[in-house]
């Protein structure tokens, strides 16, 4: 009976020693992992929200470069319809005087504006009465005017539209034609003459642009080679006035946007985000759709390496964190985050132990302080590693 005892004894007692190392385990790990698991979703959202800084700032200046590049030829446009001289032929052609010979003249005047810009494809007058006057650099025939096929209205009902605007008219995308091996899609500006020896609906001038210059214009990438992401133009109406696949161009989307780039997903990735701006004055709205697929990765990076970093590579990952968020996310994305923060560990650490060495000799903290007073040589040490982590944080953390 009492060897029985003995034994529930120690088998309570190796119970009990296992409960509080259990305990003691819990209590160790469990705020360690909660800080991990805190850390993994503030990061997650910063990272999230600097992707969505950076995309719409893309989409911005590519948007704002546009609007740029379109105020280009908006000019050249303003040339054309405030042109005097312009506008006395207008109104000769308009009133059948020397007909052959005002067309010549115009068509001259016509010709000399092509090569201000490299994208104008044609450029054309039509009067009140229905005459037009064209230079078109897309036929070997001065008689095909491509733009008038290719829009598919009446010279008529093109003045009538172009006239009862005040200021510069779009037109959206159309296919125009294939020369010379190469396929051309045009939009065109129209304005209605404004000089002061013409009635401003006696004629309107219309200029077609090579749509390339649209492609030309979202071409950049901001955010970086390492992200995907491809870019379309629309208007109000829904169609597509620059689309990758130029196949597309000219066609109205069905249904919602989003619905759109769903069913023509151009990037192998599941994992979407949309961002666009509309552009000024031509209401056309510029999207981008943006592969999440590498932010993603790198949120989910971040568990993995979380835990391994020493105090200064956490001090520098805070640091960053804060007030350097653009360059954060740029290192996570790129896979460089925890090299980094290893590398800065282990310089600080090398950094640390040399300016102390220096420090101690300086100040005279020797091995004989140490047994002679073991309480000074403590404070002066506590005092020379506060220093010195100092001046390593300055020098290679907060920087």
């Amino acid at each position: 009976m009492g060897e029985t005892v003995l034994k529930l004894r120690q088998w309570g007692g190796k119970t009990l020693r296992r409960q509080l190392l259990v305990c003691f385990l819990l209590l160790a790990i469990l705020p360690l992992l909660l800080n991990v698991v805190l850390s993994y979703f503030s990061d997650r959202k910063q990272i999230l929200e600097n992707r969505d800084q950076i995309a719409t700032m893309d989409v911005r200046q590519i948007s704002r470069d546009l609007e740029m590049e379109l105020e280009a030829y908006e000019n050249v446009l303003y040339q054309l319809y405030t042109d005097e001289s312009l506008s006395e032929l207008a109104v000769q052609l308009d009133q059948q005087v020397d007909t052959a010979v005002v067309r010549n003249q115009l068509r001259r005047q016509l010709r000399s504006v092509f090569w201000l810009q490299d994208h104008i494809a044609s450029i054309m007058m039509i009067t009140k009465g229905g005459e037009t006057v064209f230079y078109d650099r897309l036929s070997f025939s001065g008689q095909t005017n491509v733009s008038l096929e290719a829009l598919g209205q009446t010279p008529e009902a093109l003045f009538t539209a172009i006239a009862a605007q005040n200021g510069t008219t779009y037109l959206p995308t159309q296919y125009a034609t294939y020369f010379n091996g190469n396929t051309y899609d045009l939009f065109y500006l129209g304005h209605r003459m404004t000089g002061e020896q013409i009635n401003q609906t006696d004629a309107v001038i219309l200029m077609g642009v090579d749509a390339a210059l649209l492609g030309e214009a979202l071409e950049p990438n901001w955010l970086g080679a390492d992200h995907q992401k491809y870019m379309f133009i629309y208007d109000e109406a829904g169609r597509l006035i620059w689309y990758p696949d130029r196949a597309y161009i000219g066609q109205t989307m069905d249904g919602d946007v989003l619905e759109f780039v769903a069913e023509h997903n151009r990037l192998d990735s599941r994992e979407l985000a949309v961002y666009y701006r509309t552009c000024q004055p031509t209401g056309w709205t510029v999207l981008s759709v943006l592969d999440c697929t590498t932010f993603t990765e790198a949120i989910d990076q971040r568990l993995v390496f979380m835990v391994g970093i020493g105090k200064y590579g956490r001090l520098c990952r805070a640091y960053l964190k804060e007030h350097r968020p653009i360059l954060y996310t740029d290192l996570i994305v790129t896979e460089k985050l925890f090299p980094h923060l290893e590398e800065i560990d282990t310089a600080c650490r090398e950094r640390l132990e040399i300016i102390e060495k220096a420090m101690m000799q300086q100040e005279g903290v020797t091995e004989a302080l140490k047994a002679a007073d073991q309480m000074a040589w403590v404070r002066s040490m506590n005092s020379i590693h506060n220093r010195a982590e100092e001046i390593v944080l300055t020098e290679l953390v907060y920087c």
